[in-house]
């Protein structure tokens, strides 16, 4: 039974002001970190009947650090069922305890609160106890960035990890908020994502510690605002912050740029108006050097006025994540346009004059020996313990999906050879297939250059690749688009770039899918169906940001030129999609209802198989849920569970999440037995799959443990 857990006796607010309650002094931190180490320690010895040290309702569990501005402790919300970090705050002053302060604090925590993005800490609330302020914020288990920061990286590695932290930053501008003082320090690892910590939770009045964010937007107090203060960490304090005037945005923007510059160069850099702070003791420069564009970047961001810096951190994002896309454009265009150029001439030569067994031995110039080889290897070098047991799953996988491109290439051209197939059969036909065999090629190109992220997520990008259902079925090719036309260079640019983008997607990479997607939209005529996918892709990408204004606005977009062009494999992709854009509003139900049978309609349309199917299902369900609305995701699960075992999907390892989703349901309608069932299932078909040290097994097994508290 977990110490923390929803059984263990709640010491009472009573008992927490009496023989002592909780420090009133900076000094006397050290007295509640003692109380709860007593408590532990007693309760090893006696058993549960020992009161714990609670702050609110807040279990403590152990001390994670201690700074200026309080204790973080690791916690447990007994009323949710989950591990949380507390803050709790020293005050400073007597001003610091006024109505004035609290207010504030409420007013910038109902700001937090508000601020949901993948790379941003949650705040989940913020109250007193015993006249001290506690912040309970999400549980960060990876480290700081500054520890990942301290085994050698690539420029690459450091850049992608900066871009996260970025958008995070450029989230809370949009909201309202400046942090003040980012630093390597208050970026959080989460698995293998960046997300930005302590927004708002050290504004000491009267001090000259970091501080909490100043509101931006219209209609806020201006006593809020903070003029004439020196605030922030030294090292990554902007100008205008060292001369105490008024800081906004920019100023975060400068942070940023110093604490990137430092990881790529080993140093800082050298600003006028700021003073020369040395170097981060252990810091080293990467290798090989940052391209130019890089340094330029850095450069614009630390300029010394505001003004000349870039207009926001979404301009200063943008570049970033198009400068990530300009190292590798070039090997996978030629790829592409190799690819495309022989799939067209295929037609072109004539059905007597063609070796049916050489053109499907073309997969073999993505996948062989050497290559599974070279896959290993990099999976290997990103140290992540389950990397040889991803290697073996995504090898398998591979394996057979080679096979089966290799025979339906061989087929469709025998058959055309023979006579028993049109010519505009067979065009469209090799055009799917080709496409297909443009992202296995894209998937497999990007897991060789594998880091932790990308390794994260590979088994479960390999076995989501598109299936070759739409390629056989003849019908649904012949009334829909015909998927690919070579006109132009441009064409074939923007349909490689689309396979790239849709690969990082499937990788768990949105920024760089969403960057990818953009570029090839550029270079592709409205009239395409591949515009359409390009648009979807923009949507799906942004989606997976917490974007979800933009996703709309793509996903919508994609789904008209889809459904203008014929492109029903689009239109169903955009469809299903959309259900988990719009499916956590309040009153939802309709149009999740639209989306749902917009999704269905256009997966029949293109001739796709059960897994398209399933997967209407699960965004169903997952939007029906955000609602709260139980029994429409529990039909939702029911109708997809019973696709996949008639679609024999039963043991497929894409239906993993449909069993996660569902022990989460049963736990949230208190059914612990069907919960455990549920996850359990999927435990079976991730485990063998992607190892025992796995982030998502791990994941797994903790919530079956959580039910036993």
């Amino acid at each position: 039974m977990d110490p923390a857990g929803p059984d263990a006796e709640r010491e009472q607010p009573g008992d927490l002001a009496s023989s002592p309650g909780l420090p009133q002094r900076p000094e006397e931190d050290d007295a509640l970190e003692a109380r709860r180490m007593l408590a532990a320690v007693r309760r090893g010895l006696f058993g549960k009947s020992v009161p714990e040290v609670h702050v609110g309702r807040f279990a403590l569990r152990r001390q994670l650090g201690c700074g200026g501005m309080g204790v973080v402790y690791e916690a447990w919300d007994p009323e949710l069922g989950r591990a949380v970090a507390v803050k709790v705050l020293r005050p400073r002053s007597d001003a610091a305890r006024s109505p004035e302060h609290r207010a504030r604090l409420e007013l910038e925590a109902r700001a937090m609160a508000r601020l949901q993005h993948p790379n941003v800490l949650t705040v989940y609330e913020v109250g007193e106890a015993d006249g001290r302020t506690f912040v309970a914020m999400e549980l960060a288990t990876g480290g700081t960035l500054r520890a990942w920061l301290a085994t050698p990286r690539s420029w690459r590695a450091v850049v992608e990890r900066f871009v996260e932290a970025g958008r995070g930053l450029a989230a809370a501008h949009t909201a309202g908020l400046v942090h003040r003082d980012f630093k390597p320090e208050n970026v959080f690892m989460h698995g293998h994502t960046a997300r930005v910590g302590d927004f708002g939770l050290a504004r000491q009045d009267g001090s000259d510690e970091p501080t909490d964010p100043e509101p931006l937007q219209a209609g806020v107090d201006p006593r809020w605002t903070r003029t004439g203060t020196t605030l922030g960490t030294p090292a990554y304090m902007a100008p205008e912050q060292w001369e105490r005037a008024t800081v906004d945005a920019r100023a975060d923007q400068f942070s940023f740029c110093v604490a990137l510059y430092e990881a790529l160069y080993g140093a800082r850099p050298v600003v006028a108006g700021v003073p020369d702070l040395g170097v981060v003791a252990g810091a080293t420069a990467v290798v090989p050097a940052p391209p130019r564009w890089l340094r330029a970047a850095l450069e614009r961001g630390l300029q010394r006025r505001p003004e000349q810096r870039w207009p926001t951190m979404h301009a200063l994002v943008a570049e970033l994540e198009r400068g990530l896309q300009r190292g590798r454009r070039r090997a996978w265009l030629a790829a592409g346009l190799t690819s495309l150029a022989l799939a067209v001439g295929v037609v072109l030569t004539g059905r007597g004059r063609i070796d049916c067994a050489g053109e499907g031995a073309r997969v073999e110039a993505h996948w062989n020996a050497a290559r599974a080889a070279a896959l290993q290897a990099g999976l290997a070098a990103t140290g992540v313990p389950y990397a040889e047991a991803s290697g073996r799953a995504v090898a398998a996988i591979l394996d057979a999906r080679a096979g089966a491109w290799r025979a339906a290439r061989v087929e469709a051209c025998q058959a055309w050879a023979d006579g028993a197939r049109s010519d505009s059969l067979y065009a469209r036909q090799v055009a799917c297939l080709e496409r297909r065999l443009g992202e296995f090629g894209a998937t497999i190109e990007l897991l060789v250059d594998a880091d932790e992220q990308v390794a994260a997520g590979a088994v479960e990008a390999a076995a989501g690749l598109r299936g070759l259902e739409r390629c056989q079925d003849a019908e649904a090719l012949l009334a829909g688009d015909a998927t690919v036309t070579i006109d132009s260079l441009a064409d074939v640019q923007a349909l490689a770039g689309l396979d790239r983008a849709r690969a990082w997607l499937r990788l768990g990479v949105p920024a760089r899918a969403r960057a990818g997607a953009l570029a090839a939209l550029s270079r592709t005529p409205a009239r395409m169906p591949a515009s359409a996918e390009a648009h979807t892709l923009v949507g799906r990408a942004a989606a997976d940001l917490g974007e979800l204004a933009e996703a709309e606005l793509a996903l919508a977009e994609g789904f008209r030129r889809a459904y203008a062009t014929g492109a029903d494999e689009v239109a169903a992709e955009a469809a299903t999609a959309m259900l988990g854009v719009v499916g956590g509003r309040p009153g939802a139900d309709a149009l999740v209802l639209r989306w749902a049978r917009h999704a269905r309609v256009a997966v029949r349309r293109a001739g796709l198989g059960a897994a398209e199917e399933v997967a209407v299902d699960d965004a169903t369900a997952k939007a029906s849920l955000s609602r709260g609305d139980l029994d429409a995701a529990e039909a939702a699960l029911r109708a997809g569970l019973g696709r996949a075992s008639a679609g024999g999907l039963a043991d497929d390892l894409r239906l993993a999440p449909l069993h996660a989703l569902s022990g989460e349901l049963h736990r949230r309608a208190g059914r612990s037995s069907q919960a455990r069932a549920a996850w359990q299932r999927a435990l079976d078909l991730l485990a063998p799959q992607l190892g025992e040290t796995h982030p998502r097994v791990l994941a797994l097994r903790e919530r079956i443990a959580s039910l036993a508290r």
